[in-house]
């Protein structure tokens, strides 16, 4: 099966996916600023003590496993921040956004197309991050930034509460 890194995986609703991710026979990395007991001891299961914000931590995660898929649940607007959410709680969940992605970018998503193989890249927006889906935009540029050997077969677009976009590889 597949090697996920679950980011927010001892959280509430992370313990419950890396739970269900393990149940299908995949091996779940949880990345999480302290590990919960939920899934603790069970097989397959490899807690890594990260805040969402420490860069240097998930490098050295992506350098150690092969991952094969990444489940972002870390550092969301809607339950990592009180009721009220400001500019620079915004721009803090977006930078973690942002060096995810380049992790996963240059550990997965280059060997997808240089294969041969189309991308999809989803953004999904949750609760009041639907009224800043311009940074999801921008999110998505900085993205094709990062990549080489690509075109982009369908252009950013909103679907419900998901912004996503479709790269090929260049021929």
């Amino acid at each position: 099966m597949a090697t996920i890194l679950v980011t927010g995986g001892c959280g509430m609703i992370g313990d419950h996916v890396c739970s269900g991710l393990l149940k299908k026979g995949n091996t779940v990395i949880a990345v999480d600023k302290e590990e919960s007991e939920y899934n603790a001891g069970k097989e397959n299961f490899i807690f890594r003590q990260a805040g969402p914000t420490e860069q240097g931590k998930y490098g050295n995660i992506f350098d150690e496993f092969q991952i094969d898929y990444v489940v972002h649940l870390a550092c969301s607007v809607d339950n990592d921040f009180g009721p009220i959410v400001d500019r620079p709680q915004l721009e803090e969940c977006a930078a973690c956004d942002k060096f995810i992605y380049k992790f996963a970018i240059a550990k997965n998503v280059q060997k997808f197309l240089n294969s041969g193989n189309k991308v999809r890249v989803s953004i999904r927006f949750r609760g009041r991050q639907l009224a800043h889906t311009s940074s999801g935009n921008n999110v998505m540029n900085e993205f094709l930034t990062m990549l080489e050997n690509c075109t982009v077969e369908q252009t950013a677009k909103m679907e419900g509460r998901n912004m996503f976009m479709v790269l090929a590889p260049k021929n």
